[in-house]
């Protein structure tokens, strides 16, 4: 976060968005970060197969409607303090976001999302799902906030309590980095969370006792309880005077990671996009989904690097090749 230089916001103007745009001018005033503003008029294939001259001057109207319009989504006495660059493009608003994103070199994509209820045009599962499967930079994404941890006008954003749920995948230390230097800021708090999946059920088989099933939870719990010690004290060695604790929970992922921020107070949570499986990003995962959908908070999702993405990808074509 401290190294933001560019930070996206895709508009459409609607609630959701303009409610994305006070966390990114805040944040862009706080990091000294240039703002883009980015409004993308969809194509509307039918209309322009059967009246394409038509089709094509209301897409320019629309256009220059939105031109117009940008500028003005910042407060008249922040104008002159934020470096804000708008863009409007006509095409697949998928498509054009992520070419953005490339083009202009973002650091950050903040968006915002419909949350619980409502129809708003980011709805999670088409736009946004989209951008979180295949964007390679961080997303922050707005939702269904707590009305006392929400920004209601620009200043400071407060992270004064993070929650960082890991996976121990391989990019896990990537998020985990990024969550200490966020909580390297005064007064702020940091814990990292690993939520132990599916522990209460039992099985039995001939030769095979409940006792045994019983001790190796209890050996799974001690190992992962030592992953995340190490963790924490590996980062620590780079972030001394972050104030960080780990903590170890069992159930249903979604549920425990937000059963945690709200006991924890917590102000952000950071979390990977990528899961244990190969090519979970690809279809997103219910985990990443449900918690982005139903916080109460801002969510930082870390994508997993491209090329990582891309190796999976052969490994599985390769796998397929071999058994064919």
């Amino acid at each position: 976060m401290t190294s933001i230089q560019k930070i996206l916001v895709p508009v459409d103007f609607s609630e959701p968005s303009k409610h994305a745009i006070t966390y990114a001018l805040s944040l862009s005033l706080q990091y000294k970060a240039r703002l883009i503003f980015c409004h993308v008029v969809p194509i509307s294939v039918a209309l322009a197969y059967a009246l394409p001259t038509e089709s094509y001057a209301i897409e320019r109207e629309e256009a220059e409607k939105a031109k117009e319009q940008l500028p003005n989504l910042i407060p008249a006495e922040y104008r002159d303090r934020v470096k804000l660059e708008t863009i409007v493009k006509i095409g697949d608003v998928s498509d054009e976001l992520l070419g953005v994103v490339a083009d202009e070199n973002v650091d950050l994509v903040i968006m915002g999302t419909h949350g619980r209820g409502g129809l708003e045009r980011f709805l999670l599962g088409s736009l946004t799902e989209n951008m979180l499967r295949k964007v390679s930079v961080p997303i922050l994404t707005v939702s269904n906030l707590d009305a006392a941890k929400d920004l209601q006008s620009v200043g400071p954003v407060p992270l004064h309590k993070i929650l960082y749920a890991t996976d121990f995948s391989e990019n896990a230390e990537r998020g985990l980095r990024l969550a200490f230097d966020l909580a390297s800021a005064p007064g702020a708090q940091l814990s990292i969370l690993h939520v132990l999946e599916n522990l209460n059920i039992g099985y039995w088989s001939p030769g095979i006792t409940m006792g045994y099933v019983a001790e190796e939870i209890d050996a799974y719990r001690r190992d992962s309880l030592e992953k995340l010690r190490q963790s924490v004290a590996r980062e620590k060695e780079s972030f001394p005077g972050v104030a960080a604790k780990g903590l170890l929970t069992e159930g249903d992922p979604y549920r425990e990671i937000l059963r945690v921020a709200s006991e924890e107070h917590a102000d952000l949570i950071v979390m990977n996009l990528h899961g244990k499986g190969r090519l979970e990003r690809a279809l997103l995962g219910s985990t990443a989904e449900r918690v982005i959908r139903l916080a109460s908070v801002p969510v930082l999702s870390i994508p997993t690097p491209l090329g990582s993405l891309e190796e999976e990808s052969k490994a599985v074509l390769s796998e397929k090749g071999t058994a064919a």
